[in-house]
């Protein structure tokens, strides 16, 4: 588990968030009683308060060719892209929002699109070609999680962002799309996901030349077997972990923080906040249902007598918004087995894809064979990126809940003196991943400016469960 003394000697990093809400006064200045919740939570909250300088959440800073560099005296093998989906709307809304989420009329964009299709397949590796062609929504409304026009254009930036690298820097992949074996594309079963790489290709591979009726193929898991997120359809044991992350005496003080905020949101929220788990189990749907508001500047919500929420209402949710994830796969006496059984069924997939990538590709280069695979692109959700900013051990930046349009680039490169030499390099929102080490001190497990290969697997293999289906009857 986790060391939290050593944790908080590293913590002390960086970022600012940009606020819009008026100020209110209704938060309870109630302290935690538990030590060890404490420790951990008045970590978060003192860094956030003092300390978090340069983030937007509306919006990651997107890769910059200008300062972008090639790992010196290397030859880039292969890359694993994890994308965040695009901003969205709130996944509820509030009771009397009435029409004010008219954000997501998307159809001057439609004739920028290239034409993806999406299928359902088992795993990885499976013929994803028999898919149906991905549809825009042209709705003024927006529908809860719906993927905005902001949305979709910032997704469709970053894949001009990505060409600028990849394609035209890099000369990595090719100028045009007459020939798809290079690109693999993953999302999850969420529409927003499916559309979001709809948009990221469009903009890697615009539309207007010879190539502009290639169709690119995307795949992904029936919800019963997805692992972009904790799934107890896929792992039933998660339901148990989950119950017991819930019960422990540090999250049931959690929880109890802040409650005259939590009546408040409770009095304006259009849903069933005294019994759903969305609301019962976890503060992040509160967090949800402000942060959107802000990344589109609508007013702070306000309940049927007028009484607002604020800005410090605001901070106290984003607080626990990142609190969790770290208290779930890290601080918690249950964070191990839990992580192995949500984060390490991902994982183990992005291990067989990274091994495939890098051995098919490494083996074409030796016998001369025709392109093969080697940009494999993940559109997902935060909850993935919590997975793996908290498997690899993420720095306390790193860990921050991921922006809209957050990008990960997970890239093999092969030494050019020699070619049994490999390395990985690890970029999280325009910078090298920065990560703590195995026992929570300042020095890092690997420097992913340049991380040996070989450890970079052997510390996969520790994340991911040796026998998934006994651990998860477990």
């Amino acid at each position: 588990m986790y060391n939290k003394m050593k944790l908080s000697s590293n913590f002390f990093l960086i970022t600012t968030l940009y606020f819009s809400f008026s100020t209110s006064s209704i938060l309870e200045s109630t302290l935690p009683t538990n030590q060890a919740f404490n420790l951990s939570y008045g970590q978060e909250s003192d860094f956030i308060e003092n300390y978090l300088t340069g983030y937007s959440y509306c919006l990651a800073d997107p890769p910059k060719v200008s300062t972008y560099e090639p790992l010196k005296d290397s030859t880039l093998v292969s890359v694993q892209a994890f994308v965040r989906h695009g901003d969205r709307s709130p996944l509820y809304y509030n009771k009397n929002d009435g029409d004010i989420w008219d954000f997501c009329n998307k159809s001057d964009i439609v004739p920028l699109l290239r034409p993806v299709k999406t299928a359902e397949v088992p795993d990885s590796f499976s013929d994803a070609s028999n898919g149906t062609l991905v549809d825009i929504a042209v709705q003024t409304l927006c529908f809860p999680g719906d993927l905005t026009k902001k949305g979709a254009e910032d997704s469709f930036n970053l894949g001009s962002a990505i060409r600028e690298i990849y394609v035209d820097k890099l000369g990595f992949l090719s100028n045009s799309l007459e020939n798809t074996n290079q690109i693999r594309v993953r999302t999850s079963i969420a529409i927003r996901t499916i559309r979001t790489a709809a948009y990221i290709l469009s903009g890697l591979y615009p539309v207007g030349g010879p190539d502009s009726n290639v169709t690119v193929h995307s795949f992904h898991y029936p919800f019963t077997k997805e692992n972009m997120y904790a799934n107890s359809l896929l792992c039933p044991r998660v339901a148990n972990l989950t119950n017991s992350l819930v019960a422990s005496p540090d999250f049931q003080e959690y929880l109890g923080l802040n409650k005259t905020a939590i009546t408040l949101l409770n009095s304006m929220i259009d849903g069933n906040t005294s019994s759903s788990v969305d609301f019962t189990q976890t503060r992040s749907y509160y967090f949800d249902t402000l942060s959107t508001r802000i990344c589109h500047n609508l007013p702070a919500p306000c309940n049927s007598d007028g009484e607002c929420a604020g800005k410090d209402v605001y901070n106290s949710m984003f607080v626990g918004a990142n609190w969790e994830p770290l208290f779930q796969k890290r601080f918690s006496k249950y964070s191990q087995q839990y992580d192995l059984i949500t984060a390490g069924l991902f994982l183990s997939d992005i291990k067989k894809d990274l091994e495939f990538l890098v051995q098919s590709n490494l083996k074409k280069k030796k016998c001369g064979q025709k392109e093969s695979q080697k940009f494999l692109m993940y559109s997902v959700h935060d909850l993935t990126f919590a997975f793996l900013a908290n498997s690899l051990l993420a720095d306390r930046q790193n860990s921050l809940i991921s922006p809209f349009s957050s990008h990960m680039f997970l890239e093999v490169w092969k030494s050019n003196s020699n070619a049994n030499n490999l390395s990985v390099r690890i970029m999280l929102n325009n910078r090298i991943l920065k990560v703590v080490g195995l026992d929570g001190s300042d020095q890092p497990w690997c420097d992913f400016n340049s991380c040996d290969y070989n450890k970079f697997i052997k510390f996969l293999n520790s994340k991911i469960p040796s026998n998934s289906t006994a651990e998860c009857m477990a």
